[in-house]
C-alpha cells in the first residue's frame, strides 16, 4: 500500500517523498514498481505475440508506415518481423532493470563529481518511483488508445475516414506522448536529485547536478524506447 501511494505522492510531493525514499534503507519497494512494470510489459507485448497483431497484413502495416514512417513501424532488431512482439516481451524485464541500474549509476557518478552525498542504493529508490511512474503512464495511455473503443478509431482516421484533424491527432498523438512522459521523468529525476543533494552541497552545484543528472537519465530511455519497442 505505501508503494502504490508513493506513486502519486513523488509527483505531488517530490520533496518531502524524495526525503522518505532516501532514508528508506533499502530499494525494494522501487523495485516491485520497476519489476510490476517490466512485467506488464512482459504480458502486453506476450499477449500480442500470441495473437499475431504483428505484424498486420500488408495494406495496414503500409497505412502505418505512411504515417509514422519505416523507422517507428519496421522492426530495429534483425528478426523476422512476425517474432518482433515475442522478442520485445522477453527482453521487457531485463531492460527495465537495466534502465533503472544504470540511471542509478550515471546519477551516482555525477554525484561523485559534484561531491554528492546520495548513494547509488538511495537513487535506485528514487528514480524506481520518480522516473518509473511516468513511464507507467506513457505505456498505458498508449495501449488506451491502441484497443477498443478509442482502437477503433485509429485506422480508419490514419486513412482520413474522420478528417485532417483526426488523422494528424492520431498520427502524431504516440511520438508526443511517449517524449513528452519520458522527457517529464527525467525533469523529475533531476528534482528528486536536487532535493536530495542541495543541503550537502549548496544550491547552485546542487542545481548543476540536477540538470546534468536529468539529461542523462532520459536520454538513455528515450532511446530505448525509439529503437526496441514497436
Amino acid at each position: 500500500m505505501k508503494t502504490i501511494k508513493r506513486l502519486w505522492q513523488i509527483i505531488i510531493y517530490p520533496r518531502r517523498t524524495a526525503e522518505e525514499l532516501v532514508a528508506d534503507p533499502t530499494p525494494r519497494s522501487a523495485f516491485w514498481v520497476v519489476l510490476g512494470l517490466g512485467l506488464l510489459m512482459t504480458f502486453s507485448f506476450g499477449l500480442s505475440a500470441w495473437q499475431h497483431d504483428y505484424p498486420p497484413a500488408p495494406d495496414v502495416l503500409q497505412t502505418w508506415i505512411e504515417a509514422y514512417g519505416e523507422f517507428g513501424i519496421l522492426p530495429f532488431l534483425k528478426i523476422p518481423p512476425e517474432n518482433y512482439r515475442l522478442v520485445v516481451a522477453v527482453i521487457s524485464l531485463p531492460l527495465m532493470l537495466s534502465l533503472w541500474a544504470l540511471m542509478a549509476g550515471w546519477a551516482r557518478l555525477i554525484s561523485i563529481l559534484f561531491k554528492g552525498k546520495v548513494s547509488f542504493d538511495q537513487y535506485l529508490n528514487l528514480f524506481g518511483f520518480s522516473f518509473f511512474v511516468f513511464w507507467l503512464l506513457a505505456f498505458l495511455l498508449d495501449t488506451l488508445f491502441e484497443i477498443p473503443p478509442l482502437g477503433n478509431y485509429l485506422l480508419p482516421s490514419l486513412r482520413g475516414a474522420y478528417g485532417p484533424i483526426a488523422r494528424g491527432f492520431y498520427t502524431y498523438w504516440f511520438s508526443i506522448e511517449w517524449t513528452l512522459l519520458v522527457a517529464l521523468g527525467g525533469v523529475w529525476n533531476g528534482i528528486v536529485c536536487y532535493f536530495s543533494e542541495s543541503d550537502a552541497i549548496g544550491r547552485a552545484a546542487s542545481r548543476a547536478q540536477a540538470i546534468l543528472t536529468g539529461l542523462v537519465t532520459m536520454a538513455g530511455p528515450i532511446l530505448a524506447a525509439s529503437f526496441l519497442i514497436r
